[in-house]
Parts: C-alpha cells; structure tokens; sequence
C-alpha cells in the first residue's frame, strides 16, 4: 500500500511538478499550483486556523457566500504548501490586529488530496477568475496562498502567493518580505473601512 503511494506520489512530481509549468515556474510566481498537491513539505499540524480570527469553512460555503453576495475575507490554502506556511501568521497578525475574521478555505486534506470538486472549481472561477491560472487545457486552476475581498459578490482585492523572488523550497522570507506581505493583507482587510 505504501509503495503504491509512493509510486502515485512519484507518477505526480513527473508529470506535473509542482504547476503545469513545472516547479520552478510555479517558484518563481511565489505559489503553489493546488491541483497539483505535490508542493509543499510534510506537515501533519492543521494549526493554519485560529477561531478567533479564522473560521474554517467549505469551498461549498465559500461559493454559497459569494453567491449570496455577502462582503469576507477569504485566504484559500492548505496546511504542507510552504508559501501558506509563510504567510498564514503573517494573516493571523493582520487579522487579530484589525479584529476581522477571516474565511479559511482549505484546498486539500493531510495526503494532498483536493477538497473541492471540479464543478467547484469552475463555479469559483466565475469569482476569481482573475487569480486563477489557466493549465494546458484551457481550465482555470487555483493557485495558493490566496488572499481576497469579496464585497457583494465581487472580488475588489486580492492577492496571490507571497512576494516576488520568495521561493518557500529554498528559504524562509526576511523581515523586509514579512513586512511587505503584511502590508497586502493589510490592504486588503481595511479595504471595505475606508
């Protein structure tokens, strides 16, 4: 059983890497593509969430409160993608700090499998089509860490992946990284305050 893991885990990293356009692409955009699911490092900690700030729902939720037109931050990730592990504090920080809370989407379960399905993914697109990648088919793909403002339906803000030139498989970001990381997602928090 473990050899057939092993073995589909492999067959992944050949055909796609961690994106369609191979790992370090997806490097250098500072994401991880997740329909691949081979992006991260082995992390069996589901600390991502903080109830006080962060609510964990259902990419059937998310899609239900973007529907219904209601205004949320929503950060889309999973626990072993190494550019979500970067970023999720620096989240929290923001969130705590503002007092908003924050709609956590989790794209994938401990074995990297999707937690969505592709009639989900095509409904998402209909939000955020402009933070979504297309593959060699012509299908949008999500890519994570995402971070955006919906506000009555629509995404007025947002960001992908952390900043340019971090590669979370070669090392962790500085402080001059975090800070400007935390001056997107402040951005995009405080933006339904002005």
């Amino acid at each position: 059983m473990k050899k057939r893991i092993v073995l589909m885990i492999l067959l992944c990293i050949l055909i796609s890497g961690c994106s369609s356009k191979g790992e370090d692409e997806a490097s250098k955009n500072n994401y991880c593509d997740d329909s691949a699911g081979i992006c991260g490092f082995e992390n069996k900690n589901d600390n991502l969430v903080d109830t006080d700030f962060m609510m964990k729902i259902s990419m059937e939720e998310a899609i239900h409160k973007m529907f219904e037109k209601e205004t949320a931050v929503f950060y889309f990730g999973y626990p072993d993608c190494p550019w979500c592990k970067e970023a999720v504090p620096i989240l929290k920080e923001v969130a705590k700090q503002f007092h908003d809370k924050i709609y956590y989407v989790q794209t994938r379960d401990s074995q990297k499998e999707l937690l969505y399905t592709d009639e989900e993914r095509k409904e998402l697109s209909l939000y955020l089509k402009d933070y979504m990648k297309e593959d060699e088919s012509g299908d949008l793909k999500l890519y994570v860490p995402l971070v955006v403002r919906i506000e009555n339906g629509k995404v007025v803000d947002g960001h992908l992946g952390t900043v340019e030139g971090h590669d979370a498989h070669e090392r962790k970001m500085n402080e001059e990284e975090k800070e400007e990381i935390m001056q997107i997602y402040k951005k995009i928090v405080l933006k339904g305050d002005k």
